[in-house]
C-alpha cells in the first residue's frame, strides 16, 4: 500500500513510492531500488491509487496559492498555484491519472510536466504524512 492513497484495485497491494514488487514477492531483496524508473505496469498501478487529504491537514487558500497547517506536527507548507491544483484533487475519489488529465486541461502544462508534478507532490505529501493513511 502506498501511504497516503488508496488503491482502486482493494485486490493489488503496492509498496512505499517508488519500489516495486517482483512477481516473487517473498524475495524483497529483488525489489528495484528507488533510483530505478518501474515498468509501466508499475506505473499503471501507481496511477490507479486515490490520494486523500489527512483530515489533520487544514489547507487555506491565499493569493493563488494554499497554506497548509499540520495539526499533527504545526508545520506549515505553502503550495504553490500547481500544487493547489492537484492539493484541490485530492478527495480520495480520483485517481491519480484521473487528477493527471485534470491537471492537464487546469494548467495547459504538458502531459509529461504535468504527469512529474503530480507524482512529485503526491510522493513528497505521502512521506510527510499530508495524505491520510487510511486504506477504506
Amino acid at each position: 500500500m502506498w501511504c497516503g492513497s488508496r488503491l482502486t484495485d482493494q485486490s493489488a497491494s503496492w509498496p512505499q513510492p517508488f519500489s516495486v514488487p517482483d512477481a516473487d514477492t517473498d524475495c524483497p531483496e529483488k525489489s528495484v531500488p528507488p533510483t530505478q524508473e518501474p515498468d509501466a505496469a508499475h506505473w499503471g498501478k501507481m496511477m490507479r491509487l486515490m490520494p486523500a487529504r489527512n483530515p489533520l491537514v487544514q489547507g487555506v487558500p491565499m493569493e493563488g496559492d494554499t497554506i497548509l497547517f499540520d495539526l499533527r506536527t504545526g508545520r506549515l507548507h505553502r503550495l504553490n498555484s500547481l500544487g493547489t491544483a492537484i492539493w484541490e484533487q485530492c478527495t480520495g475519489s480520483a485517481t491519480l491519472h484521473e487528477i493527471h488529465r485534470a491537471i492537464c486541461a487546469r494548467t495547459g502544462l504538458s502531459s509529461d510536466r504535468a504527469h512529474d508534478g503530480v507524482v512529485s507532490f503526491i510522493s513528497q505529501w505521502s512521506h510527510e504524512g499530508l495524505l491520510s493513511s487510511d486504506t477504506v
